[in-house]
């Protein structure tokens, strides 16, 4: 097993500071390449092309994120579950009660979103 040195790390920062350029680029590109062209039209709200009456009648209920929010955990959770299940036969007894561990705080968290009726987290 080869030793651990601080060079080791270089491809690590590069690929991390790659990321974060490409994700600054990302976000400040379009400020220069945009068309800036405003017009009446285009500033009114898009809806299947037809112009709006009125305000909308209903408004979006933000209880839903509630359940929209774990549930989306919950998804990628048990991706992680069934990649980590297909090798648990290779793993130590110490990975697989890290995971057991984790999992647990996982089931905890969710039943405590859930139970939450009050409060919203967003």
């Amino acid at each position: 097993m080869s030793e651990v040195t601080p060079e080791s790390y270089i491809p690590l920062a590069i690929f991390a500071l790659l990321g974060i350029l490409f994700a600054v680029i990302s976000l400040y590109m379009p400020r220069f390449f945009a068309p800036r062209n405003p017009h009446p039209r285009k500033l009114l709200p898009y809806e299947c092309g037809e112009e709006p009456l009125d305000s909308p009648p209903v408004q979006f209920h933000f209880q839903y994120y509630r359940y929209a929010i774990p549930f989306v955990v919950s998804d990628v959770m048990a991706l992680f579950v069934l990649l980590y299940l297909s090798v648990w036969r290779l793993v130590s007894f110490d990975t697989r009660f890290v995971f057991l561990a984790f999992v647990l705080i996982w089931l905890v968290s969710v039943r405590y979103a859930l139970k939450m009726e009050e409060r919203i987290w967003i």
